[in-house]
């Protein structure tokens, strides 16, 4: 009983892992005393054959008063239009979401897409018909080279 119990523990820890799936994550931090910060997560898991899975997004902008002031935006008009971004360019499907929340002067835009479920137009709506062809090295190359730290 002992070995059948220890054998599902593993068994559901390979599952909930992913088993073994190759993972990229990179991240982005910037702060500016007048402006605020902005900080990006983007995170890819890849199927067995190299090519990306998942793709995942998620950036928060903070905003200083002192910013929002000077601009004559306010942070209801930010979210409005992070809002819009999601609606008119990421359909919410069940390969594509697109979430915006707001906290105080904070925008959070999260986004995951299931590049290897989509289809050819779906791919080529969202501009990333060869996006999604990129091995995890192309993209790690790429990424660090506009000063993300990934690994």
């Amino acid at each position: 009983m002992k070995k059948i119990c220890m054998i599902s523990v593993f068994v559901l820890c390979v599952l909930l892992t992913g088993c073994g799936q190759k993972k990229l994550l990179c991240t982005y931090s910037s702060s500016d005393s007048y402006r605020g910060s902005d900080n990006i997560l983007v995170k890819f898991t890849f199927t067995k054959n190299g090519k990306i899975d998942k793709y995942i997004t998620n950036e928060k902008v903070t905003f200083t008063d002192n910013y929002l002031k000077a601009t004559e935006m306010s942070i209801d008009d930010t979210y409005k239009s992070a809002q819009d971004y999601c609606k008119n360019n990421i359909s919410n499907s069940n390969y594509s979401k697109c979430n915006v929340t707001k906290n105080g002067n904070s925008i959070t835009v999260s986004t995951e897409y299931k590049l290897s479920k989509m289809t050819a137009e779906e791919l080529q709506k969202l501009n990333m018909t060869s996006y999604a062809e990129y091995s995890s090295d192309e993209l790690k190359k790429q990424y660090e080279g506009q000063g993300f730290t990934c690994k």
